[in-house]
């Protein structure tokens, strides 16, 4: 069992009524499970998965493809999630949130659902590195913009336009920060976290990096405790070196997100990972259960890999009753075999798969 401490070992897990009662360290043999039984996978960056766009479903408050989004997140031990927008024409967003806002409370037969803890906004305020994002839609929002908005999580670029201002601002709304597809001066870096923001958005990726006299957003974060990195460990997007340095470098503030998309036109499944025509990486196809088992894979200990996936990006994001198996949380559990594979999901202590 990944245990309250982080550690992995021995235990024993009662609960009832969907909440968590007790964790004990000692084994009682008539309960006991092959595999090993973590807390359930949050994952703060879903853009999508396979032919299902989370923009496009909120926006059409399809609640066919939004089902299949979720049945597709718990069968991969996802069991808390951030619909993810990436950067837009202005008048999608009050869409895609009502959208999602209806999508989230509707009634529905299904047992067990993945638990939304809100929309992640990936820019609209980047910076230099936008990647694959419609560099029509970047670029910087009065205050007065963000105060419409209905997000968990906002990713900006550090050296934008006033960029520690809207940070500030954003943080007074209860709104977390990550400062991403960026490649800030490190006065740009120091004034955006001194200002409130929290993470930094898929490290190494769409960032400045590691230069040897000229560091850049990616070398700030890994010798910054103040802030957690998002993490993408999927083979293509980050070389198995740099995992375990991220790793060694932030011991308990990595947290693995999928930043999975729906593969279709202009988007193409190449070497690995979505691009676009020209070859620009553009999300993954990837589960978070996948990325445990490839984070393992690169040499990382499994309690830290699992630690990456649960109580990581729970405590980034303000998830309390999340993320770590403890009494009194949400007996959000995945239970995985000896490959590291899901085999068992519960959503408040009900079978999800």
């Amino acid at each position: 069992m990944l245990r309250p401490d982080g550690t992995l070992g021995p235990g024993t897990l009662r609960f009832s009524d969907g909440v968590i009662d007790s964790v004990s360290y000692v084994v009682e043999p008539r309960f006991l499970v092959a595999g090993v039984v973590a807390p359930g996978f949050v994952d703060l960056q879903v853009n999508g998965r396979g032919k299902v766009n989370v923009a496009r479903a909120a926006r059409e408050v399809d609640q066919r493809a939004w089902a299949d989004l979720e049945a597709d997140l718990l069968a991969s031990g996802t069991t808390a999630w951030c619909p993810t927008i990436v950067s837009a024409n202005d008048d999608l967003y009050p869409l895609v949130e009502d959208g999602e806002r209806v999508l989230r409370t509707a009634t529905t037969t299904r047992v067990a659902r993945p638990l939304s803890l809100g929309l992640h906004l990936e820019g609209p305020q980047l910076g230099a590195r936008t990647g694959a994002h419609d560099r029509r839609a970047v670029g910087p929002r009065p205050k007065e913009w963000w105060n419409s908005r209905r997000a968990r999580l906002v990713t900006i670029g550090a050296e934008s336009a006033g960029a520690d201002v809207i940070v500030s601002h954003l943080r007074g709304m209860g709104v977390r920060v990550s400062i991403g597809h960026s490649e800030p001066t490190r006065e740009n870096y120091e004034a955006a976290v001194a200002s409130g923001a929290t993470m930094v958005t898929h490290l190494f990726n769409a960032m400045s990096g590691t230069e040897n006299r000229h560091p850049g957003l990616a070398a700030f974060a890994l010798n910054d405790d103040r802030v957690v990195a998002g993490l993408i460990v999927d083979g293509v997007h980050v070389s198995a070196e740099l995992v375990r340095i991220a790793f060694r470098c932030k011991p308990g503030r990595i947290a693995l997100v999928s930043d999975s998309v729906s593969v279709e036109p202009p988007l193409a499944v190449m070497d690995g990972a979505p691009r676009l025509a020209d070859g620009t990486l553009a999300g993954t196809v990837l589960d978070l259960a996948r990325a445990v088992r490839n984070c393992i894979a690169c040499g990382v200990p499994p309690d830290a890999a699992l630690t990456a996936a649960t109580t990581t990006p729970a405590r980034a994001i303000g998830h309390e009753s999340g993320g770590v198996l403890r009494p009194g949380g949400r007996a959000d559990v995945v239970i995985l075999d000896d490959s590291w594979s899901v085999n068992r999901v519960l959503v408040a202590g009900r079978d999800a798969i």
